[in-house]
């Protein structure tokens, strides 16, 4: 009995499942997946349909980065000890976003490292804020207001 599938089908990132054995490096797979008809090609990356710009020509940019943190439309998520806070929603659990207003004071806070994740399409850069200690999401509960942000 003879099995057939559409190499051709692709996931909400439009790749194949060629596209993601070319990614996990798995020749044997690529060799029976690629179809007779197409020539080698390039495949589509996991990490390159994504809307962030990881911004590579900014993280050394002490003034923008500075700028970056206090724009308006800048998103935070915060890590407690490698953990990251949540909020439940209607559609279940989602990462809990912060705007700069509701966290500005914390970030003056040694014991926070701010980090950029890259920028949005639309400009909007966003953070990981990370708390080194559990009295720091204790001084957060106590300034954050419920976000506006979703």
């Amino acid at each position: 009995m003879i099995f057939r599938a559409d190499v051709t089908a692709t996931n909400r990132l439009g790749q194949t499942a060629y596209d993601i054995a070319y990614f996990w490096n798995h020749a044997n797979t690529m060799d029976v997946l690629r179809p007779s008809t197409e020539k080698q090609r390039e495949p589509v990356y996991y990490f390159t349909t994504s809307a962030l710009n990881r911004a590579s020509e900014r993280r050394k940019d002490r003034k923008w980065l500075l700028h970056a943190q206090s724009d308006s439309r800048t998103n935070f998520y915060v890590f407690v000890k490698g953990f990251s806070l949540i909020q439940m929603t209607k559609d279940g659990m989602k990462l809990r976003r912060y705007g700069h207003k509701e966290i500005e004071t914390l970030i003056q806070n040694p014991s926070c490292e701010v980090i950029l994740l890259g920028v949005k399409t639309e400009g909007a850069p966003i953070f990981a804020l990370s708390l080194k200690s559990g009295r720091s999401y204790i001084f957060l509960s106590a300034i954050v207001r419920p976000s506006v942000h979703g």
